[in-house]
């Protein structure tokens, strides 16, 4: 058989074994070694890690943990796992994906090998199923989805979907840090961001911190909470990372879990001992995504552009590191156009599976495709600014 020939014959044998779909759900304790084993090659991003849902789940106020919703083929071999939270909103029961606004994308868990072929028909029956394993669904809401991830295509990003309000942001990277920077930056920004860097160190010893040791970690997600705050303040928006149960969801994901690696990477900019920039984000597989950053506004630091600094030396890290795909995340930014070369498209599904959840999805779907509007309109966004920055001071 020619390559072709092979390939539509595999497809087809993968919608044929599919036809026998059974789903189930599994509790927290029940679904360890399942997971864990899918991680060790699944196309996934770092967000449905168990140990970034643990430490996630561990500030929900009532201590909900995920089940994973698991749909096999007609020989037993998992072709597709999604962890889910099932919660009771609107009157009816919704079911999401872990993570709240703390994670970029939300996607099922796709086995390397033989997942769930991109059929919207086989997405909406394993929906269907999922609710009913799920105890009762009305609705699915899930948020930023990526239409494929590693080459593969995102099944659930084919159902009930419409393009999410912002978009994601990456660029590729080279194991040698100059030639991913010298391909996404001009020569002119390169000579600038060069003088800033020897403006930051006539002020003290300028260096990189990628956060190991305890101290260090504490050091750079204090500096970090102090920024972000003095950023709020400045904009006249309540800082979301002043909240307690964020907090201790960040104390935890920095730390090192059983396997020795933590859910997020912390990395600081020093000058002296001073950190100027914070930077974080998780890691799978070959991709690093950005989570969150901030810098001091002092005028003497901010003039030398210290985010841009970090970032910096946070693509050469990882490229040295080996990894391929550096992801800033979700929503536009300055410095996201500058340093990233490519988008990633996102989806947001609303999916109904009873009818007391289609009213709702009408609503929340035409809810998204007005917030994508006003995002494209400057007008709009400029309104939006000043109610915040008036809610934020009343």
């Amino acid at each position: 058989m020619t390559d072709m020939t092979a390939i539509d014959a595999e497809a087809d044998a993968r919608h044929e074994a599919f036809a026998d779909m059974t789903v189930t759900a599994l509790d927290w304790n029940a679904s360890a070694a399942l997971w864990l084993a899918l991680e060790a090659d699944a196309i996934m991003t770092p967000y449905q890690r168990r140990a970034w849902i643990a430490a996630y789940c561990g500030s929900l106020p009532d201590g909900s943990a995920p089940q994973l919703v698991v749909a096999r083929d007609g020989q037993g071999r998992v072709q597709l796992a999604a962890p889910m939270i099932v919660s009771r909103r609107m009157g009816l029961r919704i079911a999401t994906m872990p993570g709240g606004k703390h994670a970029n994308f939300q996607m099922p868990i796709l086995p390397a090998r033989g997942c769930m072929p991109g059929c919207p028909a086989q997405a909406k029956r394993f929906l269907a199923e999922a609710g009913r394993a799920l105890g009762g669904v009305d609705l699915f809401i899930l948020r930023n989805q990526p239409l494929g991830w590693a080459g593969t295509t995102n099944p659930l990003a084919l159902v009930s979907s419409a393009p999410s309000p912002s978009q994601a942001y990456k660029l590729f990277l080279d194991a040698e840090p100059d030639v991913t920077l010298h391909r996404v930056l001009s020569r002119d920004t390169r000579k600038k961001l060069k003088q800033k860097r020897n403006r930051l160190d006539a002020l003290g010893p300028v260096r990189h911190v990628a956060a190991r040791s305890e101290a260090e970690r504490d050091a750079i997600l204090n500096a970090f909470y102090a920024q972000k705050a003095e950023r709020m303040r400045e904009i006249g928006v309540a800082d979301p990372f002043a909240d307690p149960a964020t907090r201790a969801f960040l104390h935890r994901a920095v730390r090192p879990g059983p396997d020795g690696d933590a859910a997020i990477d912390l990395h600081g900019l020093a000058v002296g001992d001073h950190f100027v920039a914070t930077f974080a984000g998780s890691v799978h597989g070959d991709r690093f995504c950005g989570m969150f950053n901030a810098f001091d506004m002092a005028p003497q630091f901010f003039r030398a552009s210290p985010g841009d600094l970090l970032l910096m030396d946070v693509i050469a890290h990882y490229g040295r590191a080996g990894l391929k795909v550096f992801d800033l995340g979700i929503g536009e930014a300055r410095y996201k156009d500058t340093f990233c070369e490519a988008v990633e498209p996102v989806t947001d599904t609303v999916h109904a599976v009873t009818a007391a959840g289609q009213a709702v999805a009408l609503a929340l779907r035409a809810g998204v495709a007005a917030k994508r509007r006003a995002k494209r309109s400057p007008m709009a966004m400029a309104l939006l600014k000043r109610i915040r920055r008036r809610a934020a001071e009343a």
